[in-house]
């Protein structure tokens, strides 16, 4: 009975351990399912129906001008209006 039992002592920090893996890695897992699925749930979805999701400047960056064009020396001026007379 003694083997026995010095073999139970030494097998229950493995199994402990092996317990703790799996716990840790399943909780990963599932937190990347959650967040893949909401991804997929929401890709239908028009971005004005999500709310802010870039913080509420997505639409400035998207009006952004390329640096490629500011390199090229593009006018980014606003235009003048035609009506006055200046």
């Amino acid at each position: 009975m003694l083997p026995v039992h010095i073999l139970g002592e030494l097998a229950k920090p493995v199994s402990l351990s092996c317990r703790l893996f799996g716990n840790i890695f399943g909780e990963d897992t599932l937190i990347v399912v959650f967040v893949s699925a909401t991804a997929l749930l929401l890709k239908g979805v028009p971005v004005a129906a999500r709310g802010t999701a870039h913080g509420g400047h997505s639409r400035a960056l998207h009006d952004a001008p390329d640096a490629d064009e500011h390199r090229a020396g593009a006018d980014f001026s606003p235009p003048r209006d035609r009506c006055t007379s200046t």
